[in-house]
């Protein structure tokens, strides 16, 4: 195609609403910024012949855009498209399809209606408190958009002293209080299965509270009030649903120490681009694995910041074999880059060669 054809078959088309990869988006957002073909074609190590392909594959895409974008059917698609996305469901497009070029416009309309446009990627700003905690021990994170559960508790369990989180393998179990929704999200591999083993023999489970001798109701009935409540794995479902709706999520990890948390959503922002999420305030050292519950992390502490106590050699001994760090923001910050659940758009990022230059929201 001619330049000046290019350039008619994107007049008032958002180039982002075409399917296509990272790159050829990029590639037509340059070219329809006038930059020369040769300096593209150097930028991404491809000939002038390839981007001029590229340019014009998205123009016809542009074009086919035009010619859809009032058509039922179209308009149809990019709602279920978007209500997938929205619930968190993957979008798959046989090769085989017929219109597959109309569904995945659909997709991409529908992916760039969620996102509100391409600057703008959904990220929460949370505030996790540790419960029953004096002073309050608290984090305040930024974390993207489209985290499940599991993501959730590895991200508590990173700004804490706590080990069961990723890179960690599991330790303790833990579990998601969704009360108004009247589910629990949990690794707790049991109460799944017992849950669904209620599911499937309600009946009998009537039939006991029937028969059973009334001293031993007090306990069956609660019991099967908690069976009755809906069990999720924490690996197959988001976030981000519930936290908009509701604004907190309780989380309780180790059914031993019995530490209860409260999740709190702050704020929806849609400047933050990085993928992974980033601890942006807070406040006390955070108790290690296996210190006893709340008390007794403060009668380690105790012993542990006090040079003269008897017990001070062997807490401090005791503290390294359990991973036990002061409270240290920068150090935090670190582990949470490996917590990486979205693609950082570096190109929105004040950054020479990946070292932050300047951001809102990280320093390094």
């Amino acid at each position: 195609m001619k330049k000046a054809d290019i350039i008619a078959a994107f007049a008032g088309v958002d180039h982002n609403i075409l399917w296509g990869n990272p790159k050829q988006k990029e590639v037509t957002k340059l070219y329809l910024e006038g930059v020369p073909t040769k300096e593209i074609a150097d930028k991404f190590s491809l000939s002038t012949s390839r981007i001029s392909q590229i340019v014009s594959r998205q123009a016809r895409r542009a074009l086919y855009y035009k010619n859809q974008k009032n058509d039922p059917e179209y308009q149809v698609l990019v709602e279920q498209y978007t209500k997938k996305l929205i619930n968190g469901e993957k979008i798959i497009i046989q090769s085989e399809w017929e219109n597959r070029s109309k569904h995945m416009l659909a997709a991409s309309a529908a992916r760039q209606t969620l996102n509100g446009g391409e600057s703008k990627v959904k990220s929460y700003i949370i505030r996790i408190e540790l419960e029953e905690s004096e002073p309050l021990i608290w984090r305040r994170v930024i974390m993207p958009a489209g985290a499940t559960f599991n993501r959730l508790h590895d991200i508590i369990q990173n700004v804490t002293n706590f080990q069961s989180g990723y890179p960690n393998g599991a330790y303790h179990l833990f579990e998601f209080d969704l009360t108004e929704e009247n589910k629990i999200v949990t690794n707790d591999e049991e109460a799944y299965l017992e849950h669904q083993h209620y599911k499937k023999n309600k009946a009998m489970y009537e039939e006991r509270l029937k028969t059973m001798p009334p001293e031993m109701l007090k306990f069956e009935k609660p019991h099967q009030e908690r069976l009755k409540k809906e069990v999720r794995k924490p690996t197959t479902l988001k976030v981000d649903e519930y936290l908009e709706q509701f604004k907190e999520i309780r989380y309780v990890y180790d059914f031993g120490d019995d530490w209860h948390f409260t999740i709190k959503l702050e704020q929806i922002v849609d400047d933050y681009y990085f993928g992974f999420p980033t601890l942006l305030d807070g406040a006390e050292t955070a108790p290690p694995e296996d210190v006893g519950g709340i008390h007794g992390f403060y009668k380690f502490l105790e012993a542990y910041r006090d040079n003269k106590h008897p017990e001070h050699e062997e807490m401090k001994a005791w503290a390294e074999s359990v991973y036990f760090r002061e409270y240290d923001t920068d150090w935090i910050n670190e582990r949470l880059k490996g917590l990486n659940y979205k693609k950082t758009e570096w190109d929105k990022i004040n950054h020479e060669r990946y070292r932050i230059i300047e951001d809102k929201y990280r320093k390094k």
